[in-house]
């Protein structure tokens, strides 16, 4: 799980943006939860109408990685008013992940009481998986827009 953080650091406001996600093959995206505007979740976009001077958003996104090893994760924010500053429009981040193993997905305790629902008090034997991903937090601060509109003289 991760956060990427949207930011327009002004002087004006921003309209008609994308955050463009290039997700590394090992990642398998679970849920995305914007604070504002959607997800595409199709082509990996959050898009947002306008974002105000000085305003921050964030989008939440939970993954699982499907193969083990250092996973690059990229986003890239644009929008249709005119930016001074596109250096800052742009965020990656590499971490190491091991493969949720298949055998977490369905631990039980055969205790006699019920199938896949552990009696309260009874500990769950879980295999070693190293750290799990969704610990590993990456923080994408793309605290990155500064936009400006060309005014008329």
């Amino acid at each position: 799980m991760y956060t990427v953080i949207l930011k327009n650091n002004g002087p004006d406001n921003a309209e008609n943006i994308k955050v463009n996600e290039f997700m590394d093959q090992g990642l398998k995206v679970s849920s995305y939860i914007p604070s504002a505007g959607h997800v595409d979740k199709s082509d990996n976009i959050w898009l947002l109408d306008t974002l105000d001077s000085g305003e921050e958003e964030s989008l939440l996104v939970d993954t699982i990685p499907v193969k083990s090893g250092f996973l690059k994760n990229e986003v890239l924010a644009s929008a249709t008013t005119f930016d001074q500053n596109i250096e800052n429009n742009k965020d990656s981040q590499v971490v190491y992940a091991k493969e949720k193993s298949p055998e977490a997905e369905n631990v039980t305790v055969n205790n006699g009481t019920s199938k896949n629902i552990p009696a309260a008090g009874n500990s769950i034997k879980m295999q070693p998986t190293g750290a799990p991903f969704g610990v590993l937090v990456i923080s994408l601060l793309c605290s990155i827009f500064s936009f400006s509109v060309k005014r008329k003289h």
